[in-house]
C-alpha cells in the first residue's frame, strides 16, 4: 500500500470536512476559535476528541457509500443480468470500527437453481447472522492473545468503536460483552502458521522446554483434571543488549495447537523449515529433567546432528537447596556439581544422611535428581554457552495468560488460544493471520494450516482486471479521488 502524497492528503482532508454538516462545523469553529487565544491542554484534548468523533461519522457515511455502490454496480452489471434476478432490497446494520453502520443491500435470485444470495454480503466477507464487521473481530483476535481477558478486549473495543479518542463519558456504555467477544473465537479452529525460511542457519541451535499446567473445565463426567501444556523455544543463542540483560536470537516459541500435539514432531517440522539442517552440527536441548523432555534426544535424531540434553542449573540448584540447609555443604555440593566430581558429591550427601536421617526419604530424592541428571549437569555448566531461561518464558508467555488470574478452559477451546498466543509472541500479524483462517477454514478439518505468504497480503490489490476500478463519487464529493492509494 503506497502513502498519501501531500496532494492527495489535502484533498482526503477536504473532503471529510465537505462531509460534516453545519451542527458540526459550527462545534469545531466553537472549539478552534479559543483555543488560538488561549490555549489550554484541556481545549487541546477537547478539540482531538471533537475531531475524532466527527471523522469517525464521517467515515460511517463513506463506508456507507463505498457499500452501496458497490452494490449498484453489480446490480447493474452484465454478468448479473444474465444470471439473477432482483429478489428485493434489504437494510443490514453491522457494527465496525467506526461504529454502527446501516447500508442498503439487494438479495438476488438465481435464474437457475432459485437460490437466493446477497452478493455485497457475500463479496465483503459479511456472514449471516453476524453484528459485528470483520474489522472488529480481527482486531479481538489480536488484542485477546495480548491480554487474555475478554471483559478488558470487550471494554477496549467498545471504546474505539464509540471514538479513537473521546472525552464524552458515555464512551464506557458501549463495551462489547464478554460473551460476544467469547463468539468471535468460539467456532474458529486452531491457527497454524507454517515459519518462514531464515536466511543463514548456524552451527549450533538451542531447544528449550517446559511445561505448566492449565485449569480445564469441568467434563461430561464432573472431573475438571489440569490440563498439561508444554511449551518448546527454539533459539540461536543470545546478545547482550544491556548491562546483565540479554537478547534470544531469532526465538520461535511452539505451543499446542491440537488436543493430541506431539511437542518433537512440531519442533522437527519448525526447525527443517526454518533452517538448513544440513548445516546444522549440534542442537542443545535444555530442561528441567521431566521425561518428555529428555525423550527428545531420541525423537529429534538427525543425521550428522549431536543433540545433548542439558539440565536446567535453577533445577540443579533447586534440588541442592532443598538436600541441606547448611550453607557450607550448599556450597560443597555446588562446587563438586561445577567441577564433575561424582564421588565426593555423593560422599557429602552421605554424610547429610548421617546428620538428618529424619530428612532421608526428601534428601534421597533430590540426589538422586541430580545424580540421574549428571550428565546433563556437565553440559549446563560446560559445554552450552547459554543457559535455560524456560521458567521466564513459561512465565511471561503462558502463566501470564492461563493461570494467572482464576480461570479453567475447555480442553476442546484452549489449543485455539495457544495457537493464538503462540503466533502473537512469534511477532506475526494476527489481524492478517484472522482473515486467512477464515478463508481458509472448512469443516472437515482441526487445524487451519496457513502459508507465510498468505497472511502477508494488501486487500487493495486488485484480484482480476475486472476488480480493478475507480469508485465515482464525484456527484458527492468535492474531489474526484483516486481511491488506489
Amino acid at each position: 500500500m503506497n502513502i498519501l502524497t501531500q496532494d492527495k492528503l489535502e484533498k482526503y482532508i477536504f473532503l471529510l470536512l465537505d462531509q460534516l454538516n453545519p451542527a458540526q462545523k459550527e462545534r469545531l469553529q466553537e472549539i478552534i476559535s479559543p483555543f488560538r487565544y488561549n490555549p489550554t491542554s484541556r481545549k487541546f484534548a477537547s478539540l482531538v476528541s471533537e475531531v475524532s468523533v466527527m471523522s469517525g461519522e464521517v467515515g460511517r457515511r463513506m463506508i456507507k457509500m463505498f457499500l452501496e455502490d458497490a452494490d449498484r454496480r453489480y446490480r447493474d452489471s452484465d454478468d448479473r443480468k444474465a444470471k439473477y434476478y432482483i429478489k428485493e432490497h434489504r437494510k443490514r446494520t453491522i457494527v465496525t470500527m467506526y461504529g454502527s453502520i446501516t447500508y442498503c443491500r439487494t438479495l438476488y435470485q438465481a435464474r437457475d437453481s432459485k437460490k437466493i444470495f446477497c452478493y455485497l454480503d457475500r463479496q465483503f466477507g459479511l456472514n449471516r447472522g453476524w453484528k459485528y464487521a470483520p474489522d472488529v473481530r480481527s482486531y479481538a483476535y489480536e488484542a485477546y492473545a495480548d491480554e487474555n481477558s475478554m471483559i478488558k478486549v470487550g471494554k477496549e473495543l467498545g471504546s474505539l468503536i464509540y471514538s479513537h479518542y473521546s472525552l464524552d463519558p458515555v464512551r464506557h456504555r458501549h463495551y462489547l460483552p464478554r460473551q460476544s467477544i467469547y463468539n468471535f473465537f468460539r467456532s474458529l479452529k486452531p491457527v497454524h502458521v507454517r515459519p518462514v525460511r531464515l536466511k543463514e542457519t548456524p552451527s549450533t541451535l538451542y531447544l528449550m522446554a517446559d511445561e505448566k499446567y492449565i485449569h480445564q473445565q469441568k467434563n461430561a463426567s464432573g472431573h475438571n483434571e489440569d490440563i498439561m501444556t508444554k511449551a518448546v523455544i527454539c533459539l540461536e543463542g543470545r546478545k547482550k543488549i544491556g548491562k546483565n540483560r540479554y537478547k534470544f536470537i531469532n526465538r520461535y516459541l511452539l505451543l499446542p495447537d491440537s488436543i493430541d500435539w506431539k511437542p518433537w514432531d512440531a519442533v522437527l517440522e519448525a526447525l527443517s523449515q526454518r533452517y538448513d539442517l544440513d548445516k546444522v552440527k549440534t542442537i542443545y536441548l535444555l530442561g528441567d529433567g521431566a521425561t518428555w523432555i529428555k525423550s527428545g534426544v531420541q525423537e529429534l535424531s538427525l543425521p550428522k546432528v549431536k543433540i545433548r540434553y542439558g539440565l536446567d542449573r535453577f533445577h540443579a540448584l533447586q534440588a541442592v537447596n532443598r538436600i541441606t540447609k547448611n550453607l557450607n555443604y550448599r556450597k560443597l555440593l555446588a562446587d563438586y556439581l561445577n567441577h564433575n566430581l561424582k564421588k565426593d558429591f555423593e560422599k557429602v550427601v552421605d554424610s547429610i544422611l548421617t546428620e538428618c536421617p529424619q530428612q532421608e526419604k526428601k534428601i534421597q530424592q533430590n540426589c538422586d535428581y541430580l545424580l540421574s541428571n549428571w550428565n546433563g549437569i556437565q553440559v549446563i555448566y560446560h559445554d552450552s554457552k547459554i543457559g535455560c531461561a524456560m521458567e521466564q518464558v513459561i512465565s511471561h508467555d503462558i502463566a501470564s495468560q492461563f493461570s494467572s488470574v482464576p480461570k479453567a478452559y475447555s480442553s476442546l477451546n484452549l489449543p485455539t488460544y495457544t495457537s493464538m498466543r503462540q503466533n502473537y509472541r512469534n511477532d506475526l500479524d494476527l489481524e492478517n493471520i484472522y482473515f486467512s483462517a477464515l478463508e481458509n477454514q472448512k469443516n472437515d478439518q482441526d487445524i487451519i494450516d496457513i502459508n507465510p505468504e498468505q497472511y502477508d497480503f494488501s486487500i487493495f490489490e486488485p484480484q482480476s482486471e475486472s476488480d480493478d476500478y475507480k469508485l465515482n463519487f464525484s456527484y458527492k464529493f468535492r474531489y474526484d479521488m483516486n481511491y488506489s492509494y
